[in-house]
């Protein structure tokens, strides 16, 4: 009878150490997922807003019908950009354009369409302005001279 309780015992203990291990595998899996989903949330928000960028492909200014027109095109790999995501300034100034620049929904590699602005105040010949697009991933300038 002593050779049954010494397998008895071991099968036991065996049985007691799978059943520890495998309480610490979950325990650990479920606290890695929980702490690598924040991580991973914030990695793919700060991506796209990264891969949110523009470029301007062309500006211009007519101090004779006093508008400022310019075209620009998304320069990102995935993301496209939806409404409200930019914003047109001349001289720190926000401005309506048309097309809305707050509307339009430019497409991964994308060019959209000409925006313009008149301006209420004037442009005169010879006149500087800076014409800043506001994007999630960082502001572009351009500078033109009106003519």
């Amino acid at each position: 009878m002593k050779g049954i309780s010494t397998i008895l015992a071991v099968i036991l203990i065996v049985i007691i150490v799978v059943a520890l291990i495998s309480l610490t595998y979950t325990f650990a899996v479920g606290l890695f997922t929980t702490t690598t989903r924040g991580a991973t949330t914030g990695t793919q928000a700060v991506t796209k807003r990264l891969d949110q960028r523009i470029s301007f492909v062309a500006a211009s200014c007519d101090a004779t019908t006093e508008t400022v027109k310019f075209t620009i095109r998304h320069d990102g790999a995935e993301y496209g950009m939806i409404s409200g995501d930019l914003s047109a300034f001349i001289g720190g100034s926000k401005i309506t354009t048309t097309p809305n620049i707050e509307t339009s929904i430019l497409a991964v590699g994308g060019v959209s369409a000409e925006f313009s602005n008149v301006s209420s105040a004037g442009y005169t010949d010879g006149q500087t302005i800076t014409i800043r697009v506001s994007a999630p991933a960082s502001p572009m300038d351009q500078i033109v001279t009106c003519s």
